[in-house]
């Protein structure tokens, strides 16, 4: 469940203090196409060994999810981010889940556990709801799939609303629906 909530709105001064007194100390940044327009990647860019990774689609699948969980492996990470809509969150999401699981069978098949991984989401747009929630969506030999635990809601969310001001028109439109789409769907 959520424990932290930042609130910080183009200044990044709380962002700032919160990573800064996280005991982790080696960031695996999950970030999509949006993070090179926003200003916050300057605090991200700022931490000394921070990891990025943002090689995958919209809709990311498991090829993606693989790759992303070996170089987490491979760079000593001890916790996730993700700065971006949906797929960057669910991406980053699924690293937190299959890290710790032994990588010879498909992780799909495996049960996920608790870790103690802290994930903490900086989402870009406003219509998933993907910060909120204990699913991620990957797609695996071109079917949706679904994973689902508790321990997937980000320890850590961190809102800011001026990365909604990078969103093309389309995107605003889209994540408007998409929004209005899960109230409607949950209200159900």
């Amino acid at each position: 469940m959520q424990k932290t909530i930042v609130i910080d709105n183009n200044d990044y001064s709380k962002l700032s203090s919160f990573l800064g007194s996280l005991p982790e100390k080696k960031p695996f940044l999950v970030c999509d196409g949006s993070y090179g327009f926003l200003r916050v990647k300057d605090v991200f860019n700022s931490l000394p060994d921070v990891v990025s990774f943002s090689r995958f689609t919209p809709n990311p699948d498991y090829s993606s999810v693989e790759e992303a969980v070996r170089l987490y492996r491979e760079k000593s990470c001890d916790c996730v981010i993700a700065v971006g809509g949906g797929s960057a969150i669910d991406l980053a999401k699924c690293v937190k889940a299959y890290v710790t699981m032994p990588e010879d069978s498909l992780y799909l098949e495996q049960e996920i556990k608790e870790n103690g991984i802290p994930l903490i989401a900086l989402p870009t747009t406003a219509g998933t709801g993907s910060e909120a929630t204990r699913y991620a969506v990957i797609y695996y030999q071109g079917n949706k799939q679904s994973i689902a635990h508790t321990s997937l809601i980000p320890s850590t969310v961190v809102f800011d609303s001026s990365v909604l001001a990078t969103l093309p028109e389309y995107q605003r439109k889209s994540t408007m629906l998409d929004a209005l789409c899960h109230s409607v769907e949950s209200f159900w």
